[in-house]
């Protein structure tokens, strides 16, 4: 199962995790980065490496929630974790069109987005399903 991590990218060649990254058939890279717009979805902030290990785990004893899967990264934040709404949902779509049955988008924002919200539903409609974190900040997300 194909598993999009939307996020700061994936050091796709970290030992414990080579072994489960997407490779697309049609650029022969791993995923895609929209901050940079090229086939090299690096991780240089280092949250989305920590998120993919939380989700696949590693062949070293580190048990992922999901340690079989395959991980596409999709870079939306630059290394200072600044995104656009443009950035975000054409992730999404990317994420779709390429065969993700999953999006894992563990971050926050505290700014409205029409595109995010256009984003996820356009994930839903293609049956996909998105995961997103929970926050960490101890704040009412009701609110």
């Amino acid at each position: 199962m194909v598993v999009a991590l939307i996020d700061s990218g994936i050091d796709y060649n970290h030992s414990e995790l080579s072994e489960n990254i997407f490779w697309d058939a049609d650029t022969k890279r791993p995923g895609w980065d929209f901050i940079s717009w090229d086939s090299r979805p690096f991780d240089d902030h280092a949250h989305g490496t920590e998120v993919a290990s939380v989700v696949a785990g590693g062949k070293n004893e580190i048990i992922g929630v999901a340690p079989n899967i395959t991980l596409m990264p999709i870079k939306v934040f630059s290394p200072y974790g600044v995104t656009q709404s443009s950035s975000l949902y054409s992730g999404f779509e990317y994420a779709i069109t390429h065969g993700a049955k999953i999006i894992v988008a563990a971050w926050a924002t505290e700014k409205k987005s029409q595109a995010l919200k256009d984003a996820i539903s356009l994930a839903e409609a293609n049956g996909v399903l998105v995961i997103t974190s929970a926050g960490d900040q101890g704040y009412d997300l009701d609110k």
